[in-house]
């Protein structure tokens, strides 16, 4: 059966809607009449048949996804940090600032230097392979750089000595490895335990330049906010799977607000590099909140799978080949 012209125009408007309806870092009061208006006609039936349950589900989304908006419009203070920013998102504006110092990459980048070569040459006991050679061999070019780098840099001299003993070490350890055609363990093991100590204390460093960058910042907007404003203050923190674990802005962020870590005040928006995704999901935590005290009586019911308690009970009588 041919499509009606009507279905195909629907269709073109939903699209056209689903991307206006894309979250903003803020909001007024006509962004939300249009956005009201924007997702009554995205949920307008087309004429030509299709599965009724199908339309449900979607004007069920639709609507949802207008009130994950209408809470952010309502929403009290909001920082978000992402990469090298805080952003603080309040009465329609955003404040974007940069807070992490350059010392913070500096100290950063000759720290993954030994932990760049263990990754490229672990476990050892191997020849070198083409790639492995033009690796070490760009990675050496440019270690020769960055000691230059670091010659002319105004810095404390116990400080300008420890970046040039690791790259000097790994300038070493690499010209060996080089000249030997292949990767000694034993060698390899020797350079980790010979800069590790350098290294863990450049990690310290780089950390502490990053809390206290972070603590000037919101203390600085801490002081436009009223008692009432900064007891409704939310943090949204952008990171990557792996250092969500005492992630160091979600205990920072803990000690601001008194909090333990992640909770419906501190969200973490693990890999949700989009700004506006990332503030969609605390809007989400929002709103489940209330879903799940009504629905099952506890705050957190809905951080954990609608179907996990299902699950947890019918496995057990699934049969499974041993």
């Amino acid at each position: 059966m041919k499509r009606s012209n009507c279905h195909s125009q629907n269709e073109k408007v939903s699209k056209e809607k689903e991307s206006d309806l894309e979250l903003t870092p803020h909001f007024t009061e006509v962004t939300m009449n249009r956005i009201a208006l924007l997702v009554v006609l995205a949920c307008v039936a087309p004429v030509s048949a299709v599965d009724p349950l199908v339309e449900l589900n979607a004007a069920n989304r639709a609507a949802y996804r207008f009130v994950q908006i209408e809470v952010l419009a309502k929403s009290g203070p909001i920082i978000v940090q992402s990469g090298d920013e805080l952003i603080l998102i309040h009465k329609g504006k955003r404040d974007g600032k940069t807070v992490i110092a350059k010392v913070y990459h500096d100290r950063k980048a000759i720290a993954h230097v030994s932990l760049g070569l263990w990754v490229l040459l672990a476990p050892g006991d191997r020849d070198l392979d083409d790639m492995r050679r033009e690796h070490l061999t760009t990675i050496r070019e440019r270690i020769g750089k960055a000691k230059l780098y670091f010659e002319k840099l105004e810095l404390a001299p116990e400080v300008r000595d420890r970046q040039l003993r690791i790259l000097n070490e790994s300038d070493a350890f690499i010209g060996v490895t080089l000249e030997a055609g292949k990767v000694s363990r034993e060698k390899l093991l020797a350079f980790i335990a010979k800069v590790k100590p350098d290294t863990m204390v450049n990690a310290k460093e780089a950390g502490v330049a990053q809390l206290d960058s972070m603590h000037a910042q919101v203390s600085e907007w801490r002081k436009s906010l009223s008692p009432e404003e900064w007891k409704s203050l939310r943090i949204v923190i952008i990171g990557a799977q792996m250092p969500r674990v005492q992630n160091l802005a979600t205990q920072y962020s803990a000690r601001l607000l008194g909090e333990k870590g992640e909770c419906r005040r501190i969200i973490y928006a693990e890999s949700l590099w989009d700004e506006p995704k990332a503030l969609n999901l605390l809007a989400t935590h929002q709103i489940d909140e209330g879903v799940a005290r009504t629905f099952f009586g506890k705050d957190d019911r809905m951080n954990m799978d609608l179907l996990a308690d299902v699950a947890t009970e019918y496995i057990k009588r699934m049969k499974f080949e041993e």
